[in-house]
């Protein structure tokens, strides 16, 4: 008429979950049927909880409290003697914890126009975009380096991330991981980060070299040799670029002239990168932004 007894290991195992408990089951057993440590193990860090006077509300002894336990785990990952000849309790739970500075390879994504695309790990945690580059030879002729545009996936610890995975909150077991190998486009493609790969270039180690994390893509177009022209114009279109002029009014011009009731203190420039560039007004002068290659001009 007995519970049915069992224990419970959490962490750098290879099988989580409940194990059903025998008598003279030591810690060294449940680390067997668990299917032994991971490489990421932490030394000593192994935590084993136990409930003490599990049957004083019968008995009128003392009241059931919880133990912590730590024990020692070799460099080989293997238990000490002690250690491993521990025997456990029922309902015991054991916490194998994380070694903090163990990690896989982090690969980060070049693409586009560079001498070697593809995938490239990271050398060091403080690597930057500069670095990345060279490692894949450098750019291509034709390559449009103002309009590079960097994809980065939002990992498990951006709070977004965390607030659309509420569940992984209520289960600390259930970890919100993210392979950075098998990151694709798609994944982030909506979300771009807009970045100054020429100032990057010029400028090494400074704010525009960003430092690139686990699972970035750099991607490097080729040069968009064209204009177009939206919003309120007589007839939208898409003209080349003429390096000769790189005004508003010119493309403007080419597209018809403002249509009805354009806001003009309201035109932009919207760059092959992403960034975007207001008309400046004082008084009754409009300072429109110039325009570039792969330049998107937007009358609204």
């Amino acid at each position: 008429f007995g519970d049915r007894q069992y224990v419970e290991i959490f962490g750098e195992v290879r099988q989580e979950g409940k194990v059903k408990k025998y008598g003279g089951m030591t810690l060294q057993d449940l680390l067997y049927l668990s299917g032994g440590l991971k490489q990421s193990a932490e030394y000593g860090r192994i935590e084993i909880s136990s409930i003490i006077n599990i049957d004083s509300a019968k008995s009128d002894q003392t009241p059931t409290r919880t133990v912590m336990r730590t024990m020692k785990v070799l460099p080989t990952l293997e238990l000490d003697s002690a250690s491993a000849s521990y025997t456990l309790r029922p309902f015991d739970q054991v916490y194998v914890r994380k070694n903090a500075t163990f990690e896989l390879q982090q690969l980060v994504q070049v693409n586009g126009l560079v001498k070697y695309s593809g995938p490239y790990p990271r050398l060091s945690k403080n690597e930057r975009l500069s670095s990345y580059i060279a490692r894949a030879g450098g750019l291509r002729e034709n390559a449009d380096v103002n309009g590079a545009i960097l994809y980065r996936k939002k990992t498990q610890y951006y709070s977004d991330n965390v607030k659309k995975n509420v569940t992984a909150l209520r289960d600390s077991t259930e970890g919100i991981e993210l392979d950075s190998v098998r990151t694709s486009l798609t994944e982030v493609a909506q979300e771009f980060v807009s970045i100054d790969l020429y100032k990057a270039l010029k400028y090494k180690n400074s704010q525009y070299d960003i430092i690139l994390q686990d699972g970035d893509i750099i991607f490097i177009p080729e040069i968009n040799p064209f204009v177009s022209v939206k919003g309120t114009v007589q007839s939208p279109v898409k003209l080349t670029f003429n390096k000769e002029h790189t005004n508003i009014g010119y493309y403007i011009d080419k597209a018809g002239g403002f249509g009805i009731r354009p806001w003009k203190k309201r035109v932009y420039v919207t760059y092959a990168n992403g960034k975007s560039k207001r008309t400046k007004n004082i008084f009754f002068f409009h300072f429109h932004p110039k325009v570039d290659e792969g330049s998107i001009i937007t009358v609204p």
